[in-house]
Order: C-alpha cells, then sequence, then structure tokens
C-alpha cells in the first residue's frame, strides 16, 4: 500500500533509511537535504519505508504544482530492491490529482513508461582503478589541458571559503539565468556540507592567485561535481580540468562514483565525456498539459 505523506507526517529516521539502504541512493533525497532545497516537500511511501518518492511541491496563483528543487538533479522511487515500471506507475497514480507535474526520476528508474517521458544526460565515472587506468581513457584535449596546468605550475587548496566560491561562479555564468533565490539556497546547501563533511571545496592557485574553485558533494560512495568555475586566467591554463582531474586522482583505486551531474548542454557534455566517463541517463515525467502553466510559475 502507498501513502501519501504531508513533511510533518513523516517518520524522518525510517525515511532516511530507506534513502541510506536504497540501490540507488542519491544524496538529495535525503530529507536533511530537501529540507535546505525545497520551499516545501512531502513523499509517497510504500509499507513500512520499504520505498519513497520525495515530491517536492509549491502553489502559487492558486495552482499546486510538483516542480524539480535547485541544486537537484534527480530524485524519483528509492528502494532496497529494483523499481519495476509496475512499482513507478503505482507511485505516479498515487501522486493527488491536484498537482501540475514535472520531475527528474533517477537512472534506476529508467522502467518509467506512464505518461510523457523524457530522457537526460548524466555522466558518471568508476574510481575503482589506478589513476594511470583512469588517465589513459582521457581524450586527447584533456592530456593537452593537463599539459598546460602542469606548464602553470596550478596547485590546490581545499580551504572553505563559500561566499567567494559562489561569487566566482555567479561571475563566469550570469548567461544561466540563476535568481537569487537559487543562490541563497546554494549558500546555506555548502555550509552545510561543509559543517557536517559531506563535501568540499577545491581551490585552484596560479603564482598564489584564484584561477578556479569548485565544490564536490561526497556522501554514499558517490562523489558529485555539484558546480566550478574558472576566471579567463583559469579558462588559459587548463584550470577546471586540473581540478575535475586532482579529484580523480584522490579518489583513485576506491569504490566511489564521480558523478558529472550532467549534461545536456553539447559543448559541457562533451567536456565530462572527454574524462573517459560514460552516460548514464535518466528519466524526466511531464504532464503535458500543465506545462506550460509550470513555466510560467518558474519565471
Amino acid at each position: 500500500m502507498i501513502e501519501y505523506l504531508t513533511r510533518d507526517q513523516l517518520d524522518e529516521d525510517k525515511y532516511n533509511n530507506c534513502i541510506s539502504d536504497a540501490v540507488n541512493t542519491r544524496i538529495y533525497a535525503y530529507s536533511w537535504y530537501l529540507d535546505i532545497v525545497c520551499d516545501n516537500w512531502d513523499v509517497l511511501v510504500e509499507g513500512d519505508y520499504v520505498a519513497v518518492m520525495p515530491l517536492p511541491k509549491r502553489r502559487k496563483y492558486g495552482i499546486n504544482y510538483i516542480y524539480q528543487a535547485p541544486w537537484i538533479q534527480q530524485l524519483g522511487i528509492f528502494s532496497s530492491t529494483e523499481v519495476s515500471q509496475m512499482v513507478i506507475s503505482s507511485f505516479i497514480k498515487k501522486t493527488p490529482s491536484i498537482f501540475l507535474f514535472y520531475y527528474n526520476f533517477n537512472a534506476q528508474n529508467m522502467s518509467l513508461t506512464h505518461g510523457r517521458k523524457l530522457v537526460k544526460i548524466n555522466y558518471e565515472l568508476s574510481l575503482n582503478k589506478r589513476y594511470d587506468s583512469i588517465f589513459k581513457n582521457y581524450r586527447k584535449d584533456r592530456k593537452k589541458s593537463l599539459r598546460k596546468a602542469t606548464e602553470s605550475k596550478l596547485y590546490f587548496d581545499d580551504k572553505n571559503n563559500v561566499k567567494e566560491l559562489i561569487k566566482l561562479y555567479r561571475e563566469v555564468f550570469p548567461l544561466l539565468n540563476i535568481k537569487d533565490e537559487s543562490f541563497n539556497i546554494l549558500y546555506k546547501l555548502v555550509e552545510f556540507c561543509l559543517s557536517e563533511n559531506y563535501g568540499f571545496q577545491r581551490n585552484i592557485y596560479m603564482q598564489n592567485q584564484i584561477v578556479a574553485r569548485g565544490f564536490f558533494l561526497h556522501y554514499k560512495n558517490r562523489i558529485y561535481y555539484l558546480f566550478g568555475a574558472s576566471n579567463k586566467q583559469g579558462k588559459k591554463t587548463g584550470a577546471t580540468t586540473f581540478m575535475v582531474d586532482s579529484v580523480l586522482k584522490q579518489f583513485e583505486r576506491t569504490d566511489n562514483i564521480f558523478d558529472f551531474e550532467g549534461s545536456s548542454i553539447p559543448s559541457i557534455g562533451n567536456f565530462y565525456k572527454s574524462f573517459g566517463a560514460t552516460n548514464a541517463p535518466y528519466p524526466v515525467f511531464e504532464i503535458r498539459k500543465g506545462m506550460m502553466m509550470i513555466k510560467k510559475l518558474l519565471q
């Protein structure tokens, strides 16, 4: 039996244990993460938390809708056993009909057939091998960028300076049109993750000057490249390549998966792929008749 529970009805311990034990666990689905990034959220629960499906929600102009909250790539159904097409359909049917719907499921929910399904790209790289084996699969342009980084004598540290980290990202990517509200959420998220040791900031220097910064979530054997940016000098010297490579080198021969978090933007996706990463696609479910309305609400 699947129940719809509001956030205040949730047994938080059982819910988080379900996420932790899931074969498809993702950091985005933990209650603490959702509490930071979502306006509000409810959850569908099967039995005694055998499987769960968190639902970020909003209400605007009298309209209720499920939305893709900022800084979350994948949600969906989480379970300690494989999630079948029948289970996915059962969960979707249990979502209250009052909601318009746009939602990213996770890569292990690819059997989704209910309603309209889109497929998005995500690149992943297993780190369960020696660094030289990982490096061997880099494309020529990645190796060339690393040679530039070596010639420029780039180096890194992991000192925390969240304000400067986000400031650089905002300066480099203004065309993403990310709202101030989303950056405020990001600041809270990064601060919390650093305080709980759920991730780390990496800073890249050339001659004692910052040329790139990035933030990496690290939880349950998965490292997520949440965001990063290089300034003009960093782009000339391969700083972002150097930054990602430094993390791959640090976690060689571990059971971690490096999750690039995308991307459907060809140039970015091509960059991630050039590290030897493979595509791990994930499905997006939408109720088509409500999409135009949701897009207007999100503006």
